[in-house]
Order: C-alpha cells, then structure tokens, then sequence
C-alpha cells in the first residue's frame, strides 16, 4: 500500500511512499531498495508504514520520512537512510554497560552497541543462539550485564566483556535485576501462567508465591541498595523487605505497574498505566510509608521511569509521550520528537537519558 505520492509532473517521474518506496519512471512502477538496510521482513505495525511522506526538490534529491523517526534520501542513484539503523524492530531492553557506554536487546535477536559521546555505534556478537533470542536486558547492581529470554539459556557479562552462562530458568523472563548475578530475581511467566516470580539461591531458580492471578501479568523487578526487592505487575505492587516474604503494598483494579526506579529505599517510583478513564500518565512515589499517586502527567500511560540522584524525575511511554520533574512534586509535559511508544529509560549520573522502544527508536537527551 501507499500512503504518500509526489511526482514532479507531467506523471514521471513519480514516488509512492508507504511501506516500501516505489519509483514511477519510463511507464514502470519499481521498487527502489533501502541500501544497507537492516530489515527486508515487513515488521508489522498496525496503521503505520514505514514512510509517511514523501518530497523532492528534483529527480535527484527526494526525501522520505517515516516511522521511529526513519529518514531516507535519494540522489538519483540510490535511496539510503540519513541514520543508518541495525533494527527495526523493537528495543527489548536498555542496559548501562559501564563509563557512558549502553547495550540495546533487540526483538530480531541483535546487542546494539553504543555511547552517550557518539552514539550508536554498531553490534556486539550475542551469546545466545539466533532462535534463542534476548527479551531482557538488565545491569546488576555490581555492574554485571544479564541476557534473558523465553526458556532460553541466561548469561552474564563482566566488566571485561566475557559472555558466561548462568543458572537456566525453565519459564518467560519479563524482567531480571540483583545486587549480583549471583543474588538475582526474575519475574515472568511458566507453561502459559503469568503473575510469576522467582530468585536465584545457592546455583538454583526457586518460585516465590505471589499471590498473583494467572492472568495478571509482571512487568518489572528491581532490587534497592538496602536489599528491599520491588515488582510491579497488573494491579499489583509488591515489596519483599531485606528480599524475605512478599508483601503487597498497593493492589488497585485499574492500574498497572510497569517499571520502577529505585532512588533510596524510602524514594522508590513506579511508572503505571492507569486504565480508569481520565487517569492516564501516572506516577507512583514509595515515600516509605505510603504511596503518592501524580495522575494526568501525560494523555497516554507511562511505561519507564528513572529518578535521578539531584532529585529530578522523567517518565516515557505510549506514543512517545513524555513528563519530568525537577523536584519530584511538580511534573511538565515534555517533547520528544518522536510518536514511537518508548518502554526503556536509563539515567546517567551526569544527568543524560537514553530511551528506546518499538521499531528500534533510540533517543538520547544530553546532560543540561
């Protein structure tokens, strides 16, 4: 299908834009291939293609534009990306590798590489198997990188970036987070069961009740300097004080927590998709004692949050949608030019932020 068109008259030669590009020129319609791009599979994006418009100034010099913020030029001769991309596919994870350098899981299997001085700058070789792809990303609070999937092997990366094989979980890992990969907790799914946690102890993964529904589906585990281990799922937000029993502090019917960020153990935050009409773009704030609750931050719902150390607070979600915070009490929308749903936010401690989501979007915001 097309879905944008521009011609420069008299009918030739013409461009049709949608998810492909296609020249009209000497009474034939042809498809004109992206140069060294990363995805020739269609990735299915419902009403959207990977070109929205299309213009040129002459036969040799069009430019399209599209989907995660994609842009393309032709120069008579060929069409290629202005920023070339390893994916289109979706970011599965975001993890600090250490210094200013970032490790990115993609949905077709890739480990994107890349910086805060330079941004993308390539691939790193997966230790996984090719139909054993990553679904999670995580840093340990020692620096160790984990790689996760869906009853696949799990690794972990050290400091010298040497790729080792940890403990196997027999079930869909959501989210992996420990003070070490020796000392780890997952959340997750097993044999079609959401609401389903377990922690690695002594060498072996051991299930740890819930209490969750078999549909209420976790999203996020992170564990506090102090040791306290969150999860945030569908309805539910739980703590296990020192990483002992679970208990529930918040269950409400319509929200969802999705991630949280951790700043002390009396400061702990969680992105939440509020599903009761008028209460999209939630925020809840862990003082301690009790839960805060910031509704209307955004038109859509958050899915990453981070805390930052000076005190300010950001929050990405659905659409690209965007708020922060310089105090933690008062939030501003933000834009961030882009419509690509982000579902990871990390935070450096000079105060730079790298996002990313769906169709390989990454988006970096400098330190100010």
């Amino acid at each position: 299908s097309a879905g944008a068109v521009y011609a420069f008259g008299d009918g030739e030669p013409a461009w049709f834009a949608g998810d492909r590009a296609w020249l009209l020129a000497g009474g034939a319609v042809n498809e004109v291939p992206i140069e060294n791009f990363a995805s020739t599979d269609r990735v299915l994006a419902l009403g959207e293609d990977r070109f929205e418009a299309v213009h040129g100034r002459s036969p040799d010099d069009v430019w399209l534009v599209g989907r995660a913020g994609m842009i393309a030029h032709y120069d008579g001769t060929k069409l290629a990306e202005l920023f070339p991309r390893h994916t289109e596919h979706d970011i599965e994870g975001l993890a600090w590798l250490g210094d200013d350098r970032w490790l990115a899981a993609t949905g077709d299997g890739k480990l994107i590489t890349g910086t805060l001085a330079r941004g993308v700058t390539g691939l790193e070789t997966s230790p996984m198997t090719e139909r054993d792809k990553a679904t999670v990303v995580a840093t340990t609070r020692a620096g160790e990188v984990v790689l996760a999937g869906c009853h696949t092997e799990m690794f972990k990366r050290d400091k010298r970036g040497t790729w080792t094989k940890l403990p196997k979980l027999d079930g869909c890992v959501k989210a992996v987070h420990g003070t070490d990969a020796d000392h780890l907790w997952a959340v997750g799914s097993k044999s079609l069961v959401d609401g389903k946690a377990w922690r690695l102890e002594r060498g072996k993964w051991i299930e740890v009740p819930t209490g969750m529904g078999e549909h209420d589906s976790m999203h996020d585990v992170e564990v506090a300097p102090n040791g306290d281990v969150w999860l945030a799922g569908r309805g539910t937000l739980l703590v296990a004080k020192g990483g002992s029993k679970l208990v529930t502090i918040s269950k409400h019917e319509y929200d969802e927590y999705r991630d949280i960020s951790i700043r002390a153990a009396d400061d702990v935050w969680v992105a939440t998709n509020a599903n009761e009409i008028g209460s999209a773009g939630t925020l809840v704030r862990w003082d301690g004692k009790q839960l805060h609750r910031f509704d209307h931050l955004t038109a859509n719902f958050l899915s990453a949050v981070v805390a930052l150390p000076g005190g300010a607070v950001w929050a990405v979600g659905l659409g690209g949608v965007a708020a922060h915070s310089t105090d933690g009490k008062t939030f501003k929308p933000a834009q961030l030019g882009t419509h690509a749903t982000l579902d990871h936010l990390l935070a450096h401690p000079s105060g730079a932020l790298v996002a990313a989501g769906r169709y390989g979007a990454i988006l970096q915001r400098d330190a100010r």
